[in-house]
Formats: C-alpha cells, structure tokens, sequence
C-alpha cells in the first residue's frame, strides 16, 4: 500500500486545511499527524514553512483563481474557517472548482441546507463534500444516530434533547464567540411533532442552558422522520444564567462592526486565560455532551466527556478525513446523516481517541 503522505497519481498532496493557524485547524493538524497523515495549512498570511500558504479569499477573481490553483494540489480540503454564516461557502466554491474533496466544520443551519442543494455540482465535478463533521453537527448527530438503534419506543412518542456543557479555560477563536453572540440575541429553530419551527430568542434555565440552533434540527428530522421532539441546548460554564440574560439583551451585540471587535477581544482574553490555565491550576476545560431520549417512562441518556470543544471538533473532523482516505466514498455531499454506518466508524473511532474522557449509556425508568 502506498504511502498517505505521497502524491497521488494526479500530483496531488493528501490534505491542506484551510484556517490552519486556528485553534481548530492546529488541533486538526495535530490529529491527522497522528494518524499518520501529514498536512499543509493555510492562513490570510502565510509563513516561512513550505507547507504554510496563504489563503485569502475576498470579491475579487484573483484571489479565486489563485485559492484554485493552490487547492488544485491537494485531495482533500479541511475547512476550518468561520463563523460559517460569514464566510458562506465561499471556500467550497473553490474547492469544487479545483476538483478537491472537501470536509467543513459547518454549524450554520443555512449553508448546511444550501450544501445540500450542491449534489448535482459535487457529483459533476467528482468531489467528495463531507459537511458538518465538526462537534455540532457531526459527534452530536452521530450520538443521536447510535441511541435510535437503542431505543424501544415508537420514535414518533419520543422526545429528544442534546445539551453541551463547555467548561471554563477555554482557548477560543474569534469565530466561536461571534457564534455565540448569535445565539444570545437570535431566534432558533426546533423540532415539534415532526416538523421545524421558529421560537423566540432563547431564555436561560436556571441551570444556564439555552437553546442553540445547529444544523441538528435540520438533519436529526431527514432520519428520525417522525421523532416528536427534538432541541439542542448549550451551557457556557463561564457565564451565569444572569450573563446571558444581561448579554442578550445587549445592542451593542447586533453590530457587525462592534460584534467582531468583541469577539477577536474575548477571543484574546479566553485563550490567554487558557494558557495560564495550562501552566498552574487547571480549571475544568472539559466539554460534556449529553444526549436524552424520553418516552413511555423511560430514558436513555448517553453522556460523553471530552478535553473541550475545540479538541472534539477536531478530533471528529480529522478522523473523518483519515477514515475517507481509507474508503471509496461516492461523489457528492454527504452530511452525518447520509451514510449512518460510516458515521458510526467515525465515532467509533473518536471514542477510542485521546480527545474523549469517557462515554457512557444508561437506561433510565
């Protein structure tokens, strides 16, 4: 068998990911090495390495033509950029004209429904586009996917709810906080008897968690067809119930201008804490994802515990493209849920990885 880390018969390199600076792309990077699959990374400045390019994509068509011709050397894309519901799939455009497969992080319901709608053009152009194989979607779907094998009773009497909890010490990116201001001032979707619907902007409980809005609510319905119920849920142990009542209320959080300054500031100040953190007492860092079917009196709950965030989106991600490399995966997009055995390896494969503590699934009466 030939090398992963050789170029192919087209001259193409396995893997660049693209936001490779980042603390998602680094974690990637890290990962795949581990895998043993070597990768080039990219960023808006580029480096003194050979493998560090510079990738930026604005209006113009140089700036396409010249992220075509770069992308144009590798097999697979790994899209770490963000906040999606900024960058779009502007990076995707690029890939697929330069023949690339790609895997994203996608956790913007929009472009995960407008992806979808891109099958005709990833089968065309013979690129492979795995969208949402970060935390949510992907970890977070394949759990609900995993339970549903399970789970006895009539889908169409059962409820369903995702919650994560992400503990204080937290490298974050800017992207994630602007994704978070989102979610404190924004209406979200859910899932009721079947079919989505809109609520107000979220109302913390009084254990903190609010409802967050993940291209789960679009994805869990296309298979559980029927499922009663369905909302994700999310806790940032940093914040009181009272911090988010207070930010989102906040105006300040509605302007592009204002929202980016803020974002790349707490980004700063939580990565900084973060490496304090990592030098004296450590402050619980860990991601807890748990995910609950109710009915007929009973629950199944599973309960997984990883090294953060950050390290469980990557994880999945980066397994994901290790796990592609090693199968004949059919042109076109696949999310989660349009393959559920192979999204089940790729668990499968996580749980067994550095970046899970432990998962668990106990049946409740």
């Amino acid at each position: 068998m030939s090398s992963p880390n050789k170029p192919n018969s087209q001259g193409r390199l396995p893997v660049i990911v693209i936001g490779g600076t980042g603390v998602t792309g680094r974690m990637v990077r890290r990962i795949l090495k581990r895998y043993g699959i070597e990768s080039h990374y990219t960023s808006r400045k580029g480096g003194p390495e050979a493998e560090h390019h510079v990738l930026e994509l604005n209006d113009s068509d140089s700036d396409f033509s010249e992220a075509v011709r770069l992308l144009s050397g590798f097999t697979w894309a790994v899209i770490c950029v963000g906040p999606f519901e900024a960058v779009e799939d502007t990076f995707h455009q690029a890939c697929l004209s330069a023949g690339t497969n790609i895997v994203d992080v996608n956790d913007y319901r929009e472009l995960a429904i407008q992806l979808r709608q891109e099958q005709s053009q990833a089968e065309d152009r013979e690129v492979r586009v795995l969208t949402g194989w970060g935390l949510s979607p992907g970890m977070s779907t394949a759990v609900v996917l995993r339970l549903a094998k399970q789970w006895p009773v009539s889908i169409a009497d059962t409820d369903v709810t995702t919650e994560l909890s992400i503990g204080r010490g937290q490298e974050s990116g800017a992207a994630a906080v602007r994704s978070m201001f989102r979610t404190l001032r924004s209406p979200h979707i859910a899932v009721r008897e079947g079919k989505l619907i809109e609520r107000s902007r979220p109302h913390p409980s009084d254990d903190g968690y609010i409802a967050y809005e993940t291209p789960d609510v679009h994805y869990i319905p296309l298979v559980l067809k029927t499922i009663r119920s369905y909302e994700y849920r999310v806790r940032f142990a940093a914040l009181t119930a009272s911090d988010v009542r207070m930010l989102s209320k906040r105006r300040i959080f509605t302007s592009q201008r204002w929202e980016e300054r803020l974002a790349s500031f707490f980004a700063r100040m939580a990565s900084k804490k973060a490496r304090k953190a990592e030098a004296g007492a450590q402050e619980d860092r860990s991601a807890v994802l748990t995910t609950t079917f109710y009915g007929e009196d009973q629950k199944l709950v599973a309960r997984l515990v990883g090294l953060g965030p950050y390290a469980l989106t990557a994880a999945f991600a980066a397994t994901a493209v290790a796990e592609a490399m090693s199968r004949d995966l059919s042109p076109g997009v696949i999310d989660p849920v349009t393959d559920p055995e192979f999204t089940d390896r790729v668990l499968a494969r996580v749980l067994a990885g550095e970046e899970v503590r432990s998962f668990n699934v106990d049946r409740e009466r």
